[in-house]
């Protein structure tokens, strides 16, 4: 029977994403980030009711 090979492959990333912290750019608080995702639910809410 053959000898199996011992390889390793490079691990890359392991499929993370680093960001980096910067100055720049729009600034907005998590609080309304999620009111906007709750106010988006709402609206499609509605018009799910009414279509």
């Amino acid at each position: 029977m053959a000898e199996k090979e011992d390889r390793s492959l490079p691990m890359g990333q392991a499929g993370l994403v680093r960001y980096f912290s910067t100055d720049e750019g729009i600034k907005i608080k998590p609080e309304i980030v999620i009111w906007l995702g709750i106010a988006f639910v709402g609206v499609v809410a509605v018009l799910k009711f009414f279509a």
